[in-house]
């Protein structure tokens, strides 16, 4: 007869242990970002990490989403629709080894903005703009200051609009799921 064996080492009760550990570690260091394009034409998402240089990481057909685009943590850059710097960004910083939070906001800052305090004084210095397109923050779970953002023209108030515009960062826990809608 076969006599099943236990080792006192391994029980349910730490395999179970091990496996809520993993996963809530797994939810905890990546966020995922889901692209949807609104616009009548094809967009292209390009994104800055860490200040290295713009490269393109998916074109998106009008009406088309890409889901997900992970995020992990120490994430800190922006998406766009065009690699040059007049753009409106949404910029983000995951920080879950940190504050455990997701830092967030859409920019239509001029480049080369450095002293202005209004965006109309920055386009006036710098001669450019920020804005290009439409975008949409939504979290998938909307409470406190994670909340969503639109910005839907030059201007738009839920938009850094010169440097420091402190009031437009949003912050949601690490691990919440955004979709960033374009048009």
């Amino acid at each position: 007869a076969i006599t099943p064996t236990t080792n006192p080492k391994i029980t349910m009760s730490s395999i179970l242990t091990s496996a809520v550990l993993i996963m809530l570690t797994i939810m905890v260091e990546s966020t995922n970002i889901y692209f949807k394009n609104k616009c009548s034409s094809r967009v292209t998402i390009y994104e800055t990490s860490h200040g290295v240089h713009t490269h393109q990481i998916i074109n998106l057909e009008s009406g088309e989403d890409f889901y997900p685009y992970p995020i992990d943590d120490g994430f800190s850059g922006n998406f766009r629709t065009i690699p040059e710097a007049e753009a409106t960004l949404f910029e983000c910083s995951l920080n879950t080894g940190g504050d455990g939070k997701f830092w967030y906001n859409l920019s239509i800052i001029p480049p080369g903005s450095d002293q202005c305090y209004s965006l109309n004084e920055c386009k006036s210095k710098t001669g450019t703009i920020g804005f290009n397109d439409a975008m949409q923050i939504q979290p998938a779970v909307i409470s406190g200051a994670c909340q969503s953002l639109t910005c839907s023209s030059d201007g738009c108030a839920g938009a850094y609009n010169y440097p420091t515009d402190d009031t437009k960062v949003r912050v949601c826990d690490g691990n919440v799921d955004i979709t960033l809608t374009i048009c």
